[in-house]
């Protein structure tokens, strides 16, 4: 079993779960590069703008223009280092893991990959399906899967606004569901109480958030209670929402892979 873990800007060295399959199987773990080798795409002028988000809407131009100098800023950095970062691709990822699979002798192999592992799970046997035994995916991250049109997020939240108007508590709180939303979305409240309410933060939240049906009933009762005049969840969803883009990564790493798969574009 090789393991091809999520991220981008994650290390592939590390599994869960390996008592499920050590007795049957052989598990091999292979280093990301860029992340799990001698050169790390690490992006610092990303963090520090990461650190500092909750001070401006991180959806106005403004900031999106701050993000997109510091990633190029980052790139050029990285090549004045001696970075080839055309060399980041998930290709290249595949072929490291190729070389690996050919070295120990392995004529078939099983993958098991999560998130953005599962991306280079699918090219792996689009490249080389004559090695692929078993594919098993969690969590699978769909070719584009971190950029929807907007008109993708209008059809997604009018499918709520309809299992809204089929509920009895939802119902009572709204006639439309996704024009409430709106108008507070175009109204958004500056604070609550003392705790300072980013519009930007909440967007995001909310828009993750979409994800799951569970988290995204909670996040619609947050909407609907804004709109009631009690905005006390969305200044908890804003103070958390930074905690979004904190986890540990490697952002020029996340970058490239996104790059190669044409998921992102700084």
């Amino acid at each position: 079993i090789f393991q091809l873990r999520g991220g981008p800007g994650q290390s592939n060295m590390a599994i869960s779960n390996v008592s499920w399959f050590i007795e049957n199987h052989d598990i091999v773990m292979v280093g990301y590069r860029g992340v799990d080798g001698s050169v790390l795409l690490d992006c610092p002028e990303v963090v520090a703008l990461n650190k500092g988000r909750s001070r401006e809407d991180m959806l106005s131009d403004t900031a999106l223009d701050k993000f997109s100098a510091a990633y190029s800023q980052c790139a050029r950095r990285l090549q004045d280092e001696g970075a080839d970062i055309s060399g980041y691709t998930v290709t290249e990822t595949i072929d490291d893991i190729e070389n690996i699979r050919e070295s120990l002798g392995y004529e078939q192999i099983n993958l098991l990959s999560g998130s953005y592992g599962t991306n280079v799970a699918r090219i792996y046997a689009y490249m080389y399906p004559e090695r692929i035994f078993r594919s098993a995916m969690v969590a699978v991250d769909t070719p584009g899967a971190t950029i929807h049109e907007p008109q993708v997020v209008d059809e997604l939240l009018e499918y709520y606004a309809v299992l809204c108007a089929q509920d009895v508590e939802c119902s009572a709180r709204t006639d439309d569901l996704t024009e409430t939303i709106r108008t507070v979305s175009h109204n958004m409240p500056k604070r609550w109480l003392l705790f300072p309410i980013n519009a930007g933060f909440v967007k995001v939240a909310t828009y993750n958030s979409l994800e799951s049906t569970t988290e995204a009933a909670r996040t619609i009762d947050l909407w609907l209670a804004a709109a009631e005049g009690d905005p006390s969840g969305m200044a908890v969803l804003a103070f958390i929402g930074p905690l979004l883009f904190t986890t540990p990564s490697i952002w020029g790493h996340n970058a490239a892979l996104r790059a190669s798969l044409g998921q992102f574009d700084p």
